[in-house]
């Protein structure tokens, strides 16, 4: 009974209401009566309903079943009717492209519902249309976009290259500015020389005629022709003319003597033509009977006298020469004759040697006072020539008297044998002359001393002499000797320098030679492909201006004073000609650059570094170039690759290529620079081609380069800066060390850390260096 009763019970819950409902969280099952309130879950914690429990209300809803089953029915005929009636439009995607920024663009094509039969096949082509229309614009739209992609990459290359083109020219113009503001400055004024020559004085009267036509006489309000300005007609000496001498006939017997005349007649400055004279220069043995010696000629009394001796009271010091006349003439081994200064070895301290030992006595050790009798002609020469100069060659001071008539001869024997004149006098009188005393200073090469001093004190004189400065007395001694005094030629080309110097006239001399050039029309610049140069041939090092000459010839007259005393006791090669450039001239004090009264031509460096430092030359010189000479024989791809690293190179005025292979001329391919390049036929294949002073080179600095040599921009720049602090000096790269090592010469190619040369291979210099080569050097080359 019980269980039925539980089992109706059961049916009857099941049909009203449950009697309890089972829920499972986390796989937990909790029976729960839902009459019971405590046993019933709060309702913040939901709980899903298990199988078993949606079975039971299923059931409990069986009533709903159909009603269900007509809806689901209903509802997927309605969506199969909307899916067919009212379809929206598929999407077709036709093409994607990737733009170059990485964003896809997709092209897509809409389909119109197949289900609007109202809508005619017109208006579908009509869409077709405007969509190829369409895509066919977006097309060409990407293609100008990757175009100007491309086209923004390549500017954006190129803005660096044309920044710095840019800031080249802005400085290209604000030299340009500087230039114009220099060629308007009232004081850049180009000087000429004047059109009117000088006029004599009117109480002169010029001779007319030739120097042998003795009936015309020459009249003037002085008659003693003691200065220039009574002798010289200066209407005949204008600095706008040129130096011209007539050289009188004279009646010499001395074979050395006639030597040095006929040198005279043969000199460039010398003329024929006695009426366009500016000087007249008489060569004489003495001046005692002068008049007989030129034939009577009157008009001597005007002429410039050139001997070996005067009579007392005669010399006149703003005009005539004395000189030792009996000098041979020139021969190019004579230096191998003259005796080496080092080393410096020799016997005797003193010499002195006389024809009669009787009337003059001196004993040097003697603590008193010898007894010698300078007014007898005892001090007169005695052998001959060869002789004395063997004696004389083992002293080291030799001994001189003036009032004698070989005063001159044993001047010139002592300087001949390597010794230091010691003359007993402290006046230069007429006897006592020395050569050319009024240019050079011979206090560097002789010793003087009072006739009181010569017993008792020469000895300790001599002897506190320092050994350096012994030396270098003799070899200044040995500077004046070779350069002004030892042949016929060096003597009368400083005869005739003496008298230039005396007149102030310039002279250019013909020393410059012209280069024969190459025909140089199909030269043609074929640059290399692929070739990138090296991040420091980037750097600014400078302006690239327009080839313009170095400012020559402006020393002509500050050469006949400021600078004559430096010219004839260390530049002897400025005395023969005027130089065009002088590189010991004196530059300005370094605020003159700043201060705009002096600043003519300059370029100072702006405060700062780098890029400061490059833009402007500085130092305290106008701005200047420099041309290169090379050297090349039959490396036609050598030289080609040297040219090229040239081109753009700043203060560069020009290249000069000497071209040594004289079998055949070079190619007509060559690069084209910046600046002109100009080949040089030679005669001869010989390296000192370099330095013949060719007239091509319009600067003063020259950088002498070999075909081979890999000189980079910075480094020429570089040499270029420091040649023009030091522009006396030779200025390169390649150094040598050689010196004496035991009893022969040692010479060291290798790195070492000293150098006594340079090497002309990669170097700096002057362009008076090549004049001095040309007239100093000629012959030696020529053999070599």
């Amino acid at each position: 009974m019980h269980r039925h009763e539980t089992s109706s019970t059961k049916k009857v819950k099941s049909r009203h209401i449950p009697a309890s409902v089972n829920f499972e969280v986390e796989n937990e099952s909790l029976l729960i009566n839902p009459f019971d309130n405590s046993k019933r879950p709060e309702k913040s914690k939901p709980k899903w309903f298990s199988v078993r429990h949606l079975s039971a209300f299923l059931r409990s809803t069986r009533h709903t079943k159909k009603l269900i089953g007509i809806c689901i029915i209903l509802l997927i005929i309605s969506t199969l009717f909307i899916y067919l009636c009212v379809k929206d439009k598929d999407i077709d995607y036709d093409k994607v492209v990737i733009t170059p920024n990485g964003h896809k663009i997709i092209y897509t094509r809409f389909k119109q519902q197949k289900q609007c039969p109202e809508k005619s096949s017109g208006v579908l082509e009509q869409e077709k249309k405007i969509f190829q229309s369409v895509r066919k614009e977006h097309i060409e739209l990407i293609e100008k976009f990757n175009q100007a992609t491309v086209n923004l990459e390549t500017i954006t290359k190129e803005i660096p290259v044309k920044e710095a083109e840019l800031k080249e020219l802005e400085l290209k113009i604000e030299e340009l500015r500087l230039l114009q503001r220099e060629l308007n400055d009232r004081r850049n004024v180009k000087l000429s020389l004047p059109h009117s020559p000088l006029y004599p004085p009117k109480n002169r009267q010029r001779v007319i005629g030739d120097a042998e036509n003795s009936t015309k006489v020459f009249t003037d309000v002085s008659s003693s022709f003691r200065t220039l300005e009574d002798s010289i007609d200066y209407s005949r000496c204008s600095i706008s003319s040129l130096f011209q001498v007539y050289v009188y006939d004279t009646s010499v017997t001395a074979p050395s003597a006639i030597n040095l005349w006929q040198e005279l007649k043969s000199n460039a400055a010398s003329t024929k033509q006695a009426n366009q004279a500016c000087l007249f220069v008489a060569v004489i043995e003495n001046t005692q009977n002068v008049h007989k010696q030129l034939n009577g000629f009157f008009t001597a009394k005007a002429a410039i006298a050139v001997a070996s001796k005067f009579a007392k009271g005669s010399f006149r010091p703003c005009m005539d020469v004395s000189v030792h006349l009996q000098v041979p003439a020139y021969d190019i081994l004579e230096y191998e004759r003259l005796p080496q200064l080092l080393p410096h070895s020799r016997v005797h301290l003193l010499s002195y040697m006389t024809s009669d030992v009787d009337s003059f006595s001196l004993d040097l050790n003697c603590s008193q006072t010898a007894q010698f009798n300078l007014q007898k002609s005892t001090t007169d020469l005695c052998y001959d020539h060869q002789q004395r100069l063997a004696f004389i060659r083992r002293s080291f001071f030799s001994l001189i008297f003036p009032d004698s008539s070989s005063f001159q001869e044993r001047f010139y024997e002592a300087l001949l044998a390597g010794c230091v004149p010691v003359i007993v006098s402290m006046d230069s009188n007429d006897q006592s002359l020395l050569p050319f005393q009024d240019l050079i200073d011979w206090r560097l090469a002789v010793v003087r001393i009072p006739p009181a001093r010569l017993a008792s004190e020469l000895h300790f004189i001599l002897r506190s002499i320092k050994l350096a400065d012994l030396v270098e007395m003799r070899r200044k001694g040995r500077f004046f000797l070779e350069n002004y005094l030892l042949n016929t030629k060096v003597l009368s080309q400083s005869i005739l320098s003496t008298l230039r110097f005396r007149l102030q006239i310039p002279d250019k001399g013909q020393f410059g030679v012209v280069g024969q050039e190459f025909p140089a029309k199909n030269y043609s610049f074929n640059p290399l492909v692929g070739v990138t140069r090296p991040p420091f041939d980037d750097e600014y090092l400078g302006p690239v201006e327009a080839p313009f000459a170095s400012v020559d010839y402006a020393h002509n007259m500050t050469a006949f004073g400021l600078y004559a005393y430096k010219q004839w006791n260390e530049l002897p090669f400025h005395v023969t000609n005027t130089p065009a450039f002088m590189a010991e001239d004196s530059p300005l004090p370094s605020e003159a650059e700043f201060s705009e009264e002096t600043s003519l031509g300059m370029r100072p460096i702006a405060p700062g570094s780098g890029q400061e430092f490059a833009l402007a030359l500085g130092g305290n010189r106008p701005r200047e170039q420099f041309t290169i000479v090379i050297t090349t024989y039959n490396r036609d791809a050598v030289l080609a690759a040297s040219l090229e690293r040239l081109h753009k190179l700043p203060y560069l005025n020009k290249v000069l290529v000497v071209w040594n292979n004289i079998d055949r001329a070079p190619s007509g391919i060559w690069p084209r620079l910046h600046v002109p390049v100009v080949f040089i036929n030679t005669s001869k294949n010989s390296l000192n081609n370099r330095f013949i002073p060719y007239e091509q080179i319009e600067t003063e600095g020259v950088l002498s380069l070999d075909d081979d040599i890999d000189l980079r921009q910075h480094e020429i720049i570089f040499a270029f800066r420091t040649w023009r602090e030091q522009r006396q000096r030779i200025v390169g790269f390649p150094a040598r060390y050689h010196a004496r090592y035991g009893e022969s010469m040692h010479y060291n190619s290798n790195h070492t850390c000293q150098f006594s040369m340079i090497l002309t291979g990669a170097a700096f210099c002057t362009s008076h260096i090549c004049t001095l080569t040309l007239t100093q050097c000629q012959v030696s080359f020529e053999k070599k």
